[in-house]
């Protein structure tokens, strides 16, 4: 009656699942850095990180009469405006487009930054709000190259 009674380890009890699970993860791992997704996650978090590309430019919006016009007061933008719209650097990272929501009181649009950095501030170069709704663009600033 006094049979020792031998356990198998966790591996032996669990491999039936976690050995399709590691492979699947790393299919999917392959596939994600394969497809260039890795470098446009790692841009938001660049935008994330750098609020004063943002905020300066929704100060240059918020100075604009006409985008006060057509969009009301201009709501703060939150972390979820940037995870919305579209990021991407330049290899260097000194010049960057991105495209962000904002909103008024009034109307909705999408914010188009256009900036190079030179001595750690941010030069924007074009800055434009395109509006759906009404089928309008403001410049905010514009490129003149």
């Amino acid at each position: 009656m006094n049979e020792l009674v031998e356990h198998k380890s966790w591996m032996q009890r669990n491999r039936i699942w976690f050995i399709p699970i590691m492979v699947l993860t790393a299919i999917i791992a392959f596939m994600f850095f394969s497809s260039g997704l890795g470098g446009k996650v790692k841009d938001v978090g660049k935008a994330y990180a750098d609020t004063s590309l943002y905020d300066n430019a929704m100060l240059k919006v918020k100075n604009n009469s006409e985008a006060i016009n057509v969009l009301g007061e201009i709501k703060p933008t939150d972390n979820f405006a940037i995870a919305e719209g579209y990021v991407k650097y330049s290899e260097d990272n000194k010049e960057v487009r991105t495209t962000i929501r904002i909103k008024g009181t009034k109307q909705k649009g999408k914010l188009d930054i256009y900036a190079e950095r030179k001595e750690g501030t941010w030069n924007y170069k074009e800055l434009k709000i395109r509006i759906k709704s009404i089928d309008k663009t403001i410049l905010i600033l514009e490129n003149k190259n």
